[in-house]
């Protein structure tokens, strides 16, 4: 095994390992929802259920079929369904190590270290998803395809053809791979003999042969992809956007404007750290100026396309961090860096050293990324929040199949991480009531409500079904006039019906060791708010202050009885009390921002509101404004 062989084999080995070390990171909501497709897939009793696209997953299922074989052959779990992909996620490094290779062996070396050591890509070449198998399919398809330019064997087209095919059956925009290698080969006028050439006839119809499942099952069933959504091409949608450079640019950027990105984007996946982002653009934009053989010529027409072509795109409602729309520019861009760093090496012995010293960098802050995945992709950033980005499709999915138990456990799951998202809360009593188990159901719209009254969500039905549960506990009070926990509920729904003296009789009668006996409490505080009796009401949050999860809430609203009789010091301290209980609290972030405003210190006033807003996705910003009514109608205002 000669030098540069071994340190591949090594760099390769450490590769591996991190990723390894990732796979026990948590899944995110799409291997979640992949993972519950995967299991409906069969071929059981005759009936075939082997679709090509899902309206759950919006791009052809081959990623999907991976998944099933890994759970099939190692047991549906985190790593079966996960060790298929893990494996063509490392095939990829080596593939990339061929490719730069085609330029020196240090031009390889360093091109698998860019990649073998890159966050984004860690992260990518793990999941139950399409992203390990679209890097494996796209890097051998232009392996072969720079093979065949030159051997001229029709193996290598046909083979890349079809490997393109691949990569098509697991995300369509990889069809930008194939236009990308047609504009290079239009590109180079000696090489327009390809198309009088049989070899490319054979790998045209290798292609469309790969792809003719889906082109089967789309012709019978329509498609469910986002590339053929119309609103896609409405003209007032057809502008360059900064989106694809995010893949490379979104930490330091967002770094520099003082925003976290994870609330333009999406928490649950692994951005690119600053220093390889900004490395790999460097490259790149370094390469333009180097004589360039056809190979460079390539790999810059493969990263420019899906650059420039997917810049123009987006869709109402999607996030603003769609970069991994980008993915099919990592390949081109690490071959591209690792050849401009062999260039590098070549001028002496201290650029070898700086070398070195980036490579133990990459290597270094790899390991760490690894080291802390479980904590970092555990649970969505301000998860204490009322509005938390946060998924629910999977439950949606089980929903959708008549699985309603499991709806509601993964519902519980999303909750335990994220235990005041609204959203969530809502949709929980939604499911429970289709189960009919109306009491829980009750009691999550209620929890939700007092968390946030003015918020009117779809899911909660409380005010829709009010009259008939009032009468069910009455009913269930006559035949057992003692039961805390119906009075509780009775007193809840009649305040909520605005009978508060009838209500106040029912909390009256949940005893003081009893577990309601807080929650009964806090809405007693809220009875006398409204009554302006504002020691009557203090008295009773300062009893439910007592109960944990009511701790924040009776601070709050405590903090807004002050501001109701214009004891602004009082407030300051009630409010940031709340905050100290729950530092997620953007509500309470609100009225700190109104008690500023009224002593005369907006500079203040202004930075609340401004950080309040940054604890809410930009995506759900969108989605619930003009859904406030009340107190908080203008809480995503700017003023």
């Amino acid at each position: 095994m000669n030098r540069t062989t071994l340190t591949a084999v090594l760099i390769l080995i450490a590769g591996v390992l991190l990723r390894l070390g990732m796979m026990s990171s948590p899944l995110i909501e799409d291997e979640r929802k992949n993972i519950v497709v995967a299991r409906s897939l069969s071929v059981d009793g005759g009936v075939l259920n082997l679709p090509m696209e899902s309206e759950y997953v919006t791009h052809p299922l081959l990623n999907i079929y991976i998944t099933k074989l890994g759970i099939t052959l190692f047991g549906d779990t985190v790593f079966g369904a996960r060790i298929l992909h893990g494996v063509l996620g490392c095939v990829a490094l080596w593939v990339v190590f061929l490719l730069a290779r085609s330029w020196s062996d240090g031009a390889g070396c360093l091109a698998l270290l860019l990649l073998a050591c890159n966050p984004f890509h860690i992260h990518e070449s793990i999941r139950a998803e399409n992203s390990a198998s679209l890097y494996t399919f796209a890097s051998l398809a232009l392996w072969l395809i720079w093979r065949f330019m030159n051997t001229k064997k029709a193996v290598h087209i046909v083979l890349g053809a079809f490997f393109m095919g691949l990569a098509f059956m697991t995300k369509g925009d990889s069809i930008l791979l194939v236009v990308a290698v047609l504009l290079f080969v239009l590109s180079q006028g000696q090489l327009n003999a390809w198309f009088r050439m049989k070899a490319v006839c054979m790998a045209a119809a290798a292609f469309v042969i790969t792809i003719s499942p889906w082109l089967n099952w789309v012709l019978r069933h329509g498609s469910a992809q986002l590339m053929y959504d119309p609103s896609m091409y409405t003209l007032d949608q057809l502008r360059p956007t900064w989106t694809t450079l995010q893949l490379y640019l979104i930490q330091p950027v967002y770094a520099l404007i003082g925003k976290d990105y994870r609330m333009y984007s999406s928490w649950e996946y692994a951005p690119m750290d600053g220093v390889s982002g900004l490395l790999l653009l460097t490259g790149v934009v370094l390469a333009l100026f180097r004589p360039k053989d056809k190979l460079q010529w390539l790999m810059l027409t493969v990263f420019a396309v899906p650059m420039i072509v997917l810049s123009f795109f987006t869709l109402p409602g999607l996030l603003r961090g769609e970069f991994w729309w980008a993915w099919l520019s990592l390949i081109p861009a690490v071959c591209l860096t690792g050849l401009g760093l062999s260039k590098f090496v070549e001028k002496g012995r201290g650029y070898q050293w700086g070398v070195i010293i980036l490579g133990v960098y990459l290597l270094g802050h790899a390991v760490v990324f690894v080291a802390g995945a479980r904590e970092r992709f555990s649970a969505p950033p301000f998860h204490r929040a009322v509005f938390v980005d946060d998924d629910q499709i999977t439950a949606r999915i089980y929903e959708d199949q008549g699985q309603i138990d499991q709806a509601i456990q993964e519902t519980l799951r999303l909750l335990k991480r994220a235990p005041h998202n609204v959203d969530n809360l809502n949709y929980l009593g939604w499911l429970y009531w289709s189960k009919a188990d109306f009491e829980l159901a009750v009691d999550v719209w209620l929890r939700s409500k007092e968390l946030l009254p003015e918020y009117t969500a779809p899911a909660n039905k409380l005010d829709v079904f009010l009259d008939d549960q009032i009468y069910r506990y009455q009913q269930r009070l006559e035949t057992d006039p003692e039961n805390i926990k119906s009075h509780f509920y009775l007193g809840a729904l009649l305040y909520h019906a605005e009978d508060v003296e009838s209500s106040l009789e029912h909390f009256d009668r949940v005893n003081k060791g009893h577990e309601l006996h807080g929650r009964a409490m806090f809405y007693q505080g809220l009875i006398y708010r409204s009554r302006q009796q504002w020691s009557m009401s203090q008295q009773r949050f300062d009893d439910s202050r007592q109960v944990p999860d009511y701790a924040n809430l009776s601070l709050r609203y405590q903090g807004i009885n002050a501001i109701s009789q214009g004891r602004w010091d009082a407030a300051l301290t009630r409010l940031r009390l709340a905050l100290e209980v729950n530092p997620h609290d953007i509500l309470s972030r609100y009225d700190l921002a109104l008690v500023h405003e009224q002593l005369g210190q907006t500079d203040k006033s202004d930075k609340i509101r401004a950080q309040m807003r940054e604890m809410i996705h930009s995506d759900i910003r969108r989605r619930i404004n003009g859904m406030l009514g009340g107190r908080y109608r203008n809480l995503l205002t700017e003023n």
